[in-house]
């Protein structure tokens, strides 16, 4: 089950996440997630959408935090500098 449909509540949705390998050729990383919530979420008009659109950074915030298992991402060059950045400040933080 994909975090991102997790974190828009539809557990059951099916939009297509791009392969990990192809996660840092992507221009704008966050505009696509946002874009992946905005397919997971439907059809919004009005009042919803922009409750929705006002709601982002919160989603973003949230499908990080349903991810059961980062190791894909560890092949990632930008994840592993990520890492070690988190190291470099919060050494206790991350194992």
């Amino acid at each position: 089950m994909a975090a991102h449909r997790l974190a828009r509540n539809r557990p059951a949705g099916h939009v297509a996440t791009p392969p990990v390998a192809q996660l840092e050729s992507i221009a704008d990383p966050k505009r696509e997630l946002e874009d992946q919530l905005s397919m997971a979420a439907g059809p919004l008009t009005g009042r919803r959408a922009k409750k929705f659109k006002g709601s982002l950074v919160a989603r973003r915030v949230n499908v990080a935090n349903l991810i059961e298992d980062f190791s894909p991402l560890e092949e990632l060059p930008a994840f592993r500098r990520y890492q070690e950045a988190l190291r470099s400040v919060y050494p206790y933080l991350v194992d």
